[in-house]
C-alpha cells in the first residue's frame, strides 16, 4: 500500500459575501461560516491527482487543516465543486456551484486544533473519472450568526494544510482486499432535563458501530441512539436506558441507517449532570 502527501500543489481561495466582487486568493488566515448577517465566508481548495499511478485503487483520502474556533461551534463540510476556477480570479459572485449530494466527512469545530476530513469518496470519483476534478468548497452551517471558524494556511508543521492519499496498485488477479479501518471520536458535555445530542455521524459505510456513554456527573441520566436517513428526521433506535453516576454503558445500533447520534438528558427536572461519549466503528 502506497501513500502520498500533497503539500505544495494545493490552491486555496477565500470568498466573502460582504465583498462579492473582490478577489482574495490565498490568505494566511481564512474564514468559513457565518460571521454575522452580512458576512458569509467560504474557502475553495484544488489539488491535482496527476502523481497517482494509472493502475491505483484509492483506499483513503484525508484533508488535514488547522482550524480555530470563533465564538460558537460550527459544522464544516467539504463539497465537490461543479465548475472550474482559479485562485487569482474567483470571487463570491463568480465561484462555481457545488454538488450538495457529493461531500466528505463533516467536522464540528469546537476548539482550535488540527481537524481531519475524510474525502475518500470525492477523490475516488475524481480519480475514476466519474466526475471532473474542480476541487472542493469548505462550507460552514451558514444558518446562525457567530458560527464561523478560521483556517490557518502557513508552512509551519502544525498549521500547514495537507492532503494524504493512500492507494494500492491493482494486481493481475481478480481479488480485491479491502482493509478494515478503525474510526473513533469522543466528546463531553453537560446535561440538564432537556435533551442534548452528540455529533451526528455518517455510518453508511461502517460494518460495526458502538457508542460508549459514561455518566461523569452526580445525577442519573437517560440515553438512547437515534438514527436518521437525512439528518432531519430522527427516530429512536432503541429503548431509553438509565445511567447512574460513574457508570458506563455500551449502545449498539441494530438498524442500518446513513446517520446516527446519541441523545441524553437528566431523569429529573431541575437536575444537571455531565457525560462523556465515545464513538467507535469499523469500516
Amino acid at each position: 500500500m502506497e501513500s502520498i502527501v500533497i503539500k505544495p500543489c494545493m490552491d486555496f481561495a477565500q470568498t466573502m459575501s460582504s465583498h462579492p466582487e473582490k478577489e482574495y486568493g490565498e490568505l494566511p488566515i481564512m474564514r468559513i461560516g457565518k460571521y454575522d448577517a452580512n458576512n458569509l465566508d467560504r474557502i475553495l481548495i484544488k489539488f491535482s491527482l496527476a502523481c497517482i499511478p494509472a493502475n491505483a485503487v484509492i483506499v483513503q483520502a484525508n484533508l488535514e487543516l488547522f482550524m480555530q474556533k470563533q465564538s460558537n461551534t460550527t459544522v464544516v463540510t467539504p463539497y465537490a465543486l461543479e465548475g472550474n476556477w482559479t485562485k487569482n480570479s474567483v470571487t463570491w459572485n463568480n465561484m462555481p456551484s457545488y454538488n450538495p449530494a457529493v461531500y466528505g466527512e463533516s467536522q464540528t469545530i469546537s476548539r482550535s486544533e488540527r481537524y481531519t476530513f475524510d474525502m475518500t469518496s470525492i477523490v475516488s470519483a475524481w480519480y475514476n473519472a466519474e466526475m471532473s476534478n474542480f476541487g472542493i468548497v469548505l462550507k460552514g452551517e451558514e444558518n446562525y450568526n457567530s458560527t464561523s471558524a478560521n483556517v490557518l494556511i502557513d508552512t509551519t508543521p502544525y498549521h500547514e494544510a495537507v492532503i494524504e492519499i493512500t492507494y494500492t496498485l491493482k494486481a493481475d488477479c481478480t481479488c480485491i482486499v479491502i482493509p478494515t479501518q478503525f474510526i473513533e471520536a469522543d466528546e463531553e458535555f453537560n446535561t440538564t432535563d432537556l435533551y442534548y445530542y452528540s455529533t451526528t455521524k455518517n455510518t453508511s459505510l461502517t460494518k460495526t458501530v458502538t457508542y460508549f456513554i459514561k455518566n461523569t456527573g452526580f445525577n442519573n441520566v437517560t440515553a438512547n441512539i437515534q438514527i436518521t436517513p437525512d439528518e432531519v428526521e430522527f427516530i429512536n433506535e432503541q429503548e431509553t436506558i438509565i445511567i447512574e453516576p460513574s457508570k458506563i454503558v455500551a449502545l449498539i445500533p441494530c438498524t442500518f441507517s446513513k446517520f446516527a447520534r446519541v441523545r441524553v438528558k437528566n431523569t429529573s427536572t431541575g437536575e444537571t449532570s455531565s457525560v462523556k461519549i465515545w464513538y467507535q466503528s469499523q469500516k
